[in-house]
Formats: structure tokens, sequence, C-alpha cells
């Protein structure tokens, strides 16, 4: 935790820690939780750019942390949300390359077999995996790709991933701020549908989750 601390204040600076720790001492939040019938289709998405799927490396986290050092706030903040979602432990993470080896987008596939770790990670039961169905998590597109579409691709080619391995279900995340309509509509649109609600209530370091 002091570590963790550490990288925070270190990458947003003291001032823009603040909000973030007052967030720990109390905070409502709402979000989506999307699922989609991997038994249906998945359409081929139309992308004129030419790209790579590769699975993460270590070295990747350097080349993204490096890119994002001059990146707003909002954006620190997002990729210091995947970067310790990885380092819990959380490996099965993919990144979309363009011809020119440049990370574009990333984005989880989480198993299953990993449920102890989901328990850990988000201090409930609410997220835990039944053996058919897998999680798709932390999508996130480096500012210089957004746009383009890189983000569908993504979700769209670990759709297949995990209709190859004989998963039945893939399910998804949509916090419900109002930057994340576009994100939404991208769900929406590679057959993800809403599942139900969910709002989260912190106060002074402890959680509960409402559907």
């Amino acid at each position: 935790m002091i570590k963790k601390s550490i990288i925070i204040l270190q990458r947003l600076g003291i001032k823009n820690c603040l909000p973030f720790f007052y967030k720990r001492v109390f905070s409502v939040e709402h979000f989506y939780l999307l699922k989609r019938n991997l038994n249906e289709p998945i359409n081929e998405i139309k992308f004129r750019i030419t790209y790579s799927l590769e699975k993460i490396k270590e070295g990747d986290w350097n080349e993204i942390s490096e890119v994002l050092k001059s990146a707003d706030v909002a954006t620190q903040k997002e990729y210091l949300r995947r970067f310790f979602f990885y380092t819990a432990g959380f490996n099965n993470c993919y990144v979309l390359k363009n011809k020119n080896g440049e990370i574009a987008c990333i984005l989880w596939i989480v198993y299953p077999s990993e449920n102890e770790k989901l328990r850990k990670h988000y201090k409930s039961d609410i997220f835990l995996l039944k053996q058919n169905e897998v999680l798709l998590e932390n999508l996130f597109t480096l500012p210089k790709f957004r746009g383009f579409g890189f983000s569908p691709v993504l979700t769209s080619e670990l759709l297949k991933l995990a209709k190859n391995e004989g998963y039945l279900t893939a399910i998804a995340i949509i916090y419900s701020m109002k930057d994340r309509i576009t994100s939404m509509n991208d769900m929406m649109n590679i057959g993800f549908k809403i599942s139900k609600l969910i709002k989260e209530y912190r106060l002074l370091g402890l959680l509960w989750r409402v559907k």
C-alpha cells in the first residue's frame, strides 16, 4: 500500500493526489455490467489500419509510461488504474499495435480461475465469474490513437479468443460517467447488452456494492 501511494504521488504530484485519496474516504460510483452471448456471431469490424495483437510484455509498460508522461491528470489516473491491475496479478493483458509497433490500446481478459484475485482486488464477490464466463476489463486507448476505432477491434479480437477457448459469455464493466458514452456505444455495437446497474459506496475504507 505504501509503495502504491508513492507511485501515485510521483506520477500525479501532491496537489493532484488529494482528490484521489479523498475518494477513498467517501465516494459514490455507478457502473453498468454488460454481457455478451458468445454463441452469437462475432462480426468482423471493417478496419483499414494494419495492426497486430500481442500479449503485453514488461517492456511495454515502460513504453506506455514514457508516452503518457506529459498526459493530463485524468489520463494519468487511468494509466495507474491499469498498471495496478496488472501488478495485482492479472497478467492476461493484450495490446493492439499499429504497423510501426506503437501501442494503441490495451485490454484484459480475466478467467474464472482468477476469481480469488477478483475478490481480493475488488473487495467483493460481485464480479466473480461462472466457469463458462470471462471478464473483459480495463480497456484503455492511448490518447494519440483515440477516435480511430482501435478499442472495438481489440475487444472483438478478445471475444473471438474467449469463444475459441470454449467460453459462452463475456462480461464487461462500463462506468456510467458522461465521458464513457462512446465506450458504451462501442460495446453495444459489438453485441453487448446491459445486464444491470450497480452502485458502489465507499466510506472510510469500507466498500458496499448494491445491484
